[in-house]
C-alpha cells in the first residue's frame, strides 16, 4: 500500500544520495591527486587549475590522473589534455 510505496521511495532516495556522494568524493579526490602531482612539478597556471577544478567527468579525470602521474612538466601535462 501507500506505506510500502513511501518506504521504497525513501530507500531509492537514500541509494541515489549515497551514489551521488560517492561520485562527488571521487571527483574531489581525483582533482586533489592531479593538483598534487602537478604542484610537484612547479606552479600551476590559474587557467589550468581552473580547468582541472571545474571538471566533473569522472572518466576524463581518471585519464588526467594517469597523465599527471606520468607528466615530466606542467607544460607536458597541458599538451596532453588539450
Amino acid at each position: 500500500g501507500l506505506l510500502e510505496g513511501r518506504k521504497a521511495g525513501l530507500l531509492e532516495g537514500r541509494k541515489a544520495g549515497l551514489l551521488e556522494g560517492h561520485e562527488a568524493g571521487y571527483i574531489d579526490n581525483s582533482i586533489d591527486f592531479i593538483l598534487e602531482a602537478l604542484e610537484s612539478l612547479g606552479n600551476i597556471p590559474n587557467v589550468l587549475k581552473n580547468k582541472i577544478t571545474s571538471e566533473t567527468d569522472m572518466s576524463l579525470l581518471k585519464i588526467w590522473m594517469k597523465k599527471a602521474a606520468r607528466a615530466e612538466s606542467i607544460e607536458d601535462f597541458e599538451k596532453e589534455i588539450s
